[in-house]
Parts: structure tokens; C-alpha cells; sequence
């Protein structure tokens, strides 16, 4: 900071001295001009002053005094020139006092910054001294609870008996807990002990059972070097000499490789298609359920249907037994059936027949046909009435989801 604020310093006075040099030089070339018209101006007066000296003799007086005037007027230019400068150096020290007020800021803001950095310091120190005594306090306090650790498994050995205490010792085993009596090897394996189970011969289990099992391996061993050794590798005659395999050990060998190797082709054959059964049936089982919720509004909406149909049928029917002259209600009915098959929409028809059951399917054919029958129905259109419910009641169903399904559980 103190180097920024010496060359800001030398900055100033080297703008100060190169504004003073050319005011300087504006002032003699003002006062240059300004000489040459007071010369003028000077010989214009002198002719006004000769003229009034020869008009009369009371302009003596006047004459002297206006004279002395003319004589003085470089004195006064001169005294006008020094004001003026005076005005230029008030202006210049304006200039420089604003200059010294920025100064004094830039001053005031490096000594801000120093008080800054000396606060900063101070409290980093004092963070330090506060982070060091509670470092000191937690060592102490863990000190602390380590000493009473050791006060308490003092005072746990204390509460043992002597005899027990010795045995302790000598079978080297640590006191953990005396409530329920806690004990731990060297191996680190704890357990809960008995006071009247502690004897000079007493042993950790887990390490009594690592000890037997490592004596059972090296008996076994042992064992097993021990036996004679087979020379042969025969089966059926254990005496022959060679290395390898007799003729007839040979052909069993692979008649046994034989039986295996079918038995293992055979169980992969059973487990692949007992998964493959399971498996058909769980997506036979998911697709009913799955499809049991659409089937039925699929259902209910040929219901919504048909009962529109249905009026519109009846009107129709009304008007061609009206025509026609008939009168019985049997009629009626059978020709309103021919137009209720005419008018249903093929493609709620398909999906009606393919999402209901053949039982059903199979009664209500029964009943439109009674009455659609062309051997039973007078009505030009019921042929074609009749093959439409033979297409949608019979023919549908062996190719819908349902028959799809039965078909699949027959094969």
C-alpha cells in the first residue's frame, strides 16, 4: 500500500508541473499582446493631451495630470497581469487541494486496511489459543476415563476370590464382566463361565474343539499313510500288477458310463418339460385372469348395445307387420329378431362372441335360431339373418382367445 500511495504522489506532482509550465507560457504571450496595444493606445492619448494644452491655460493642470496617467498605464497593465495570475494560482490551488483530499483518502483506506490486517491476525491468534486449550481439556478428560477403566477392572479382580484369582492367572484368561462371570482368552473368544466350574484344567471350548479337530486330521493322516498302497487300478481282480485296467474292467467301465450318460439325458428331458407344463399353465392362468376384467366390459357394453337395438328393431317390425297385415304376436317376434341380427354392428358382434362363454353362446343360439329359421320365419331378409348369427354364434368362437386356450391344453 505504501508503495501504490508514493507513486500516486509522483504521478500528481508530475501533472502539476507540466499544468504550471503551460500556464506560464499562456501568460507571456497574453502580456506580449497586451503591450503592444497599450503602445498604441499610449501616442492616441498624447495627441488628445498636446491638443487641450494649446486650447487653454487651465488645462496646464489637467494636461500634467492626464500626462502622469498616460505615463502610468504599463504600471497598471502590469498590476492587472498579477491579478490575473493571482486568479490562475487560486485556481491551481483548488485543484491541488482536491488533489491532496484524494490523496489523504487513499491514505485513510490503506490505514483501514492495515487495522484490518492487524485485527484478522489477533483473532486468528486467539482461535488458535481456544482450539489448543480444548484440545488439552479432551486429553485430559480421556485421560480421565481411562484411569477409571483401570479403577474398575481393579476393583472387578479385587471382588474375585485369591484361589480363583491364581487359576485366573495361570490360565492367562481376561475378566471382562463379574455379574454374570465374563471371560476371554487369548485368542479373543468370550463366554460366560461358572465360579465353581474354575479349576487349574479349565479350557476355552472353541479352542478345545480347534484342538481336536486338528488332531483328527493329523490321525487321519497318519492313517491313510499307513495303508498298503494298490499297485493296480483294476476293479474286479485288485491283484493285477499293471498299471491299467483289465479288458473286462474296461467294458464295464464304459457300459457304466453309457447308463449314466442316458440317465442324465433322460432326467434333463423330464425336468425341461415339466418346466416348460408349469410354465404354460401360469401364462394360461394369467391370461384368463388378465383377461376376465375386459371380457367383461366388452360384455356389458354389447348389453348397452343391444338394448338400442333392440327398440329400434321392434320399431321397424311394427312397420312391416303393419304393411304386411299380421297380427300375432308370435310374428311380431320373430320378425323383430331378423332385424335386431340385422342391424348389430359386426365388429361388437366379433368381440362378443370371442369374450363370451361357449355355453352361453351355444343357448342363445339355440333361441335367435328357433325364430330365424328360414323353415320358421316368413320374412324375405332372414336368410341373411340367419348365416350372420351362424358366422358370429359358430363359426367365431373356434378361432377367439377362448378356444385358442382349450385348444392348446388338448395338445
Amino acid at each position: 500500500m505504501n508503495q501504490i500511495i508514493h507513486a500516486s504522489l509522483q504521478r500528481n506532482e508530475f501533472y502539476n508541473k507540466s499544468y504550471i509550465e503551460k500556464q506560464v507560457s499562456n501568460q507571456t504571450s497574453s502580456t506580449e499582446k497586451s503591450c503592444q496595444m497599450d503602445t498604441e493606445f499610449d501616442c492616441e492619448m498624447i495627441k488628445k493631451v498636446q491638443s487641450t494644452c494649446d486650447s487653454s491655460v487651465q488645462g496646464n493642470s489637467s494636461q500634467e495630470t492626464n500626462f502622469m496617467k498616460c505615463e502610468n498605464t504599463p504600471q497598471i497593465h502590469q498590476k492587472m497581469e498579477s491579478l490575473c495570475i493571482d486568479e490562475e494560482s487560486f485556481n491551481l490551488d483548488e485543484v491541488l487541494f482536491n488533489e491532496c483530499d484524494n490523496l489523504s483518502h487513499i491514505s485513510e483506506n490503506a490505514n483501514i486496511c492495515e487495522k484490518w490486517q492487524e485485527e484478522s491476525i489477533h483473532s486468528f491468534i486467539y482461535e488458535q489459543k481456544v482450539n489448543e486449550e480444548e484440545e488439552e481439556r479432551k486429553l485430559k478428560e480421556n485421560n480421565y476415563f481411562y484411569l477409571l477403566k483401570q479403577m474398575e477392572e481393579t476393583v472387578k479382580i479385587e471382588r474375585i476370590p485369591e484361589h480363583l484369582k491364581n487359576i485366573i492367572e495361570t490360565l492367562k484368561f481376561k475378566v471382562i464382566s463379574i455379574g454374570p462371570l465374563k471371560l476371554q482368552c487369548q485368542q479373543g473368544h468370550q463366554w460366560e463361565a461358572k465360579f465353581d466350574d474354575l479349576t487349574h484344567e479349565y479350557e476355552c471350548e472353541q479352542c478345545h474343539d480347534i484342538k481336536q479337530s486338528q488332531q483328527k486330521l493329523k490321525l487321519n493322516q497318519q492313517s491313510q499313510n499307513q495303508q498298503p498302497k494298490k499297485h493296480g487300478k483294476c476293479i474286479l481282480n485288485p491283484q493285477h500288477p499293471g498299471q491299467t485296467r483289465c479288458k473286462e474292467c474296461k467294458q464295464l467301465l464304459k457300459q457304466q458310463l453309457k447308463k449314466q450318460k442316458q440317465e442324465n439325458i433322460r432326467q434333463t428331458n423330464d425336468m425341461y418339460e415339466k418346466l416348460q407344463n408349469e410354465l404354460y399353465m401360469k401364462a394360461v392362468r394369467l391370461l384368463s385372469q388378465g383377461n376376465s376384467a375386459e371380457k367383461q366390459k366388452i360384455i356389458r357394453a354389447f348389453r348397452e348395445t343391444e338394448v338400442e337395438v333392440d327398440k329400434a328393431a321392434m320399431n321397424h317390425a311394427n312397420r312391416y307387420c303393419a304393411k304386411q297385415g299380421i297380427s300375432s304376436s308370435e310374428q311380431l317376434q320373430q320378425i323383430m329378431v331378423v332385424y335386431k341380427m340385422l342391424l348389430l354392428p359386426e365388429g361388437a358382434l366379433k368381440k362378443y362372441a370371442q369374450s363370451q362363454q361357449k355355453a352361453i353362446l351355444k343357448q342363445e343360439y339355440k333361441t335367435y335360431a328357433k325364430s330365424v329359421h328360414p323353415d320358421k320365419n316368413s320374412h324375405p331378409q332372414c336368410c341373411v339373418a340367419f348365416q350372420k348369427l351362424k358366422k358370429f354364434w359358430v363359426d367365431i368362437p373356434k378361432t377367439g382367445m377362448s378356444s385358442d386356450i382349450s385348444s392348446s391344453q388338448q395338445q
